[in-house]
């Protein structure tokens, strides 16, 4: 028996092949721990799990995470003069003409920034080793900060990566994922190296823990973790290289799609994957697409994954929209930073945006407004679900007609969703009010 599972920000999705059949299933996702969906939702099915049944995972864990910025506190060691790479990065600007371009902040503070004075030149040669005594030294640097996890990069170590082993060898004593750039990613270019090394780091712990939970909960069955590339490793495997699980989730609806296709005789599709968190869109002309110039968060992934594009698709549209502004890494309770929302959500939002920089003046006066906007449009048997749940907003609702509550097929007429649209605006252009 072989059980597919798919974690996303709103539903976790289940298919059993078993006996030459399918099955399907769906479970409301957890976001605090997507283990507990994914153990739920095999309960569920009644199924008796059995040593060499295989459970395969697709999961945005990595992606959230990271957008999130749940990470790890992430040591980055680096070739003396080059602690600042993942702040410059490359002399690219994606909007030419922009004068007021505004750039991530880097996931690794500087502070977190360590050199080490070796060098290896472009031919492989070694010129300098790292000195013992300096090795001591910041191994107590690593200590005193706490750090949960280390990366290491050091300049043309794909063609001899002696030094970043030396370096490695020399850290595990203190008991921390350590990720070495000569085996995540051994080409050049230095900054999508230093990148792709530093997101494996920064998403280690995070995943390894995830990983191992749900292995361990369901054993005796075989795990394996989808790949963004569209194929699976074992757990092991995902838990030293996490970056390889970032489009987890939708390369496997790519691959499916791209079977579904060879089978109709249909060299050329587009596939819509539309969820509750995001849209992932992808161009397969006679195979599955490819790249090595995945960009997350703006961040380059050097590693091989599935061409697929992904847009915003959910509650936050009309968050940004009710408050002016709120930072794209706001969760909203249900997924990866734009799934739906409903009042609970919504007042965490509200306390999120204050605290990353959105003025809020009065987030109960606020919540007054907008309840008093929703009850009045929100009609048996819908009411009830208002009361219990709160009204789930998300733009594939919008699409139907507006309102929408979980578990329930039933939207509110057009008519009565836009006054709601109508005061909100004129709550966010009110003068003096600041919600």
């Amino acid at each position: 028996m072989r059980i597919g599972v798919d974690t996303g920000g709103t539903f976790t999705d289940f298919v059993v092949e078993k006996e030459g059949g399918l099955r399907f299933h769906k479970v409301v996702s957890t976001p605090h721990n997507p283990a507990e969906a994914v153990c739920r939702g095999i309960d569920e099915l009644g199924e008796s799990l059995y040593p060499g049944d295989e459970v395969i995972h697709g999961t945005t864990v990595a992606t959230n995470g990271f957008l999130e910025r749940k990470g790890a506190r992430t040591a980055l060691i680096t070739t003396r003069g080059f602690r600042d790479l993942l702040c410059i990065g490359r002399q690219n600007r994606p909007e030419l003409y922009n004068l007021q371009v505004k750039k991530v902040a880097p996931f690794i503070r500087p502070s977190w920034v360590f050199e080490v004075n070796e060098r290896t030149l472009a031919d492989g040669t070694l010129v300098r080793k790292p000195e013992n005594g300096h090795l001591g030294k910041l191994q107590h640097k690593l200590i005193q900060g706490r750090f949960e996890s280390i990366a290491v990069v050091f300049l043309h170590s794909y063609v001899n990566p002696t030094n970043e082993e030396l370096v490695g060898a020399g850290l595990q004593d203190l008991g921390l994922p350590v990720s070495l750039s000569s085996k995540i990613l051994p080409e050049f270019r230095e900054y999508e190296r230093l990148s792709t090394t530093c997101i494996n780091a920064y998403l280690g712990p995070l995943l390894s823990h995830y990983f191992r939970e749900l292995e361990q909960r369901l054993r005796p069955v075989v795990l394996l973790v989808q790949q963004s590339n569209g194929g699976h490793m074992t757990v092991p495997e995902a838990a030293e290289r996490p970056v390889h699980t970032i489009l987890s989730g939708p390369a496997g609806g790519l691959a499916g799609a791209r079977k579904i296709a060879d089978f109709l005789g249909e060299p050329r599709i587009i596939t819509f994957d539309m969820g509750g968190t995001s849209t992932d869109v992808a161009l397969s002309d006679g195979d599955l697409p490819y790249t090595r110039e995945y960009r997350l968060d703006d961040f380059p992934v050097g590693v091989q994954v599935l061409d697929i594009h992904t847009i915003g698709a959910g509650g936050e549209n009309l968050v940004k929209f009710a408050l002016g502004s709120v930072d794209k890494r706001s969760s909203l309770g249900r997924g990866g930073g734009a799934a739906v929302m409903g009042s609970k959500n919504l007042k965490a939002v509200v306390a999120r945006a204050g605290k990353k920089g959105v003025k809020v003046a009065d987030p109960e006066k606020f919540m007054r407004v907008v309840n008093e906007l929703y009850k009045p449009m929100v009609e048996d048997p819908l009411r009830e679900a208002w009361r219990e749940h709160g009204v789930l907003i998300g733009w594939p609702n919008w699409a139907k007609g507006g309102f929408a509550c979980r578990n329930s097929s039933e939207y509110a007429p057009e008519e009565k969703v836009a006054p709601l649209v109508t005061q909100l605006y004129k709550l966010k252009m009110q003068s003096g009010e600041t919600y």
